[in-house]
Order: structure tokens, then sequence, then C-alpha cells
């Protein structure tokens, strides 16, 4: 009977372990897969409802406003934004709650009034997004004065972690007037679901 009773309690223990690695693997698995990004056009897309300044650089970023992933990126938005004041003109632009709750109300709606230089836009059906050619919350874009396409992409290395990515430095050596070796980054994020 104890020898039954310890074979139990080791294929109990197996299967436990087994189960904490798969699980482990499913998440590590999720927050490293990037999101679909399509190629947008190499210029400032034509009747957008917000216009693209000509005396510094125009960030757009897009944000579905219950991914929590998306978190992360504004908060690295915030962090560039402050490290180089006043070298672009940002725009969050939202797309409509899925929650039921107002996309205003939400709390990334709320941290991302915060930052500087930056208006929000609602996108309620998607309208921008297809305009810009986004599937994923977080992808950003940065247009140069002239209307070029600088960069477009994430802003993190994986889905909710913040810290330095190749999409962080990329922007930082555009906003600081160096030249960038990386143009396009993938994005992790939340798929948006009117932009289709």
């Amino acid at each position: 009977m104890k020898r039954f009773s310890a074979l139990l309690l080791g294929g109990f223990g197996a299967i436990w372990v087994f189960g904490i690695v798969a699980a482990a693997r499913n998440i590590l698995r999720f927050e490293t897969t990037p999101g679909l990004a399509d190629a947008p056009s190499s210029q400032w897309p034509n009747s957008t409802p917000f216009a693209r300044v000509t005396n510094r650089f125009t960030i757009v970023m897009f944000a579905d406003p219950d991914c929590s992933c998306t978190r992360a990126s504004l908060s690295e938005l915030r962090k560039l934004l402050f490290a180089y004041p006043q070298t672009a003109r940002v725009y969050v632009v939202f797309e409509k709650c899925r929650l039921g709750q107002a996309a205003a109300n939400s709390s990334l709606w709320k941290s991302a009034a915060t930052l500087p230089d930056t208006m929000l836009v609602l996108d309620e059906a998607g309208e921008i997004a297809r305009q810009f050619h986004v599937t994923t919350s977080g992808q950003t874009f940065v247009y140069s004065r002239d209307g070029a396409l600088s960069f477009r992409g994430g802003i993190t290395s994986s889905r909710g972690h913040e810290g330095d990515s190749d999409g962080t430095k990329a922007i930082g050596s555009l906003l600081s007037g160096q030249t960038v070796s990386v143009s396009a980054t993938p994005v992790y994020g939340c798929a948006l679901t009117n932009s289709r």
C-alpha cells in the first residue's frame, strides 16, 4: 500500500511539474509572438482626420483601450517624449472599447491624456486604422517633417514588457537627429477589432 501511495504521489508530482512547464511555455510563447503588422504607405496617408506637423516629427500610435499590453507601449512613449521634448507631435488613436464603457473612461486613455504634445483620437469605426494599415494595438509610426515614414512597429521587446527595445532606440535616434539602423520592428499587442 505504501508503495502504491508513493507511486501515486510521484505520478501526481510529475503531472504537476509537466503542467507548470507547459503553462510557462505557453505564456512565454504568447508574450514573444508579435501581432500582425501590414506594410503601410511610405508617405503620410491622404485625408486623415488630424494633421501632420511640418516643423517636427509626427508620431502616431494605435491603441486598444482594453489591451493591457499597450500600457507598456504608452510608458515607453512617455519616456521618449520626456527624453526628447518638443521634437514630435503625437497622436494616440484609440479604437472603441469592446467591454462596453466609453474609451475615454479607460485607464489607458487617461494615461495617454497626460503625455506631452499629444492629442487623443477616437477611431470607433476603424477608418483611421485602415488608412494606416494597422491591425495591432501598440503599432507606432514616425513621420518626418516632409511626411516620409521614418519608422513603423512596436516599442516594446515583448507583450506588456517595459524597457529598451529596438523600437525605442530607433525612435530615440530619430528624435535626436541621428541615423537609424532599424526602421521597422515587431509589434507586441492585442489585435485591433475594428481595423479590418
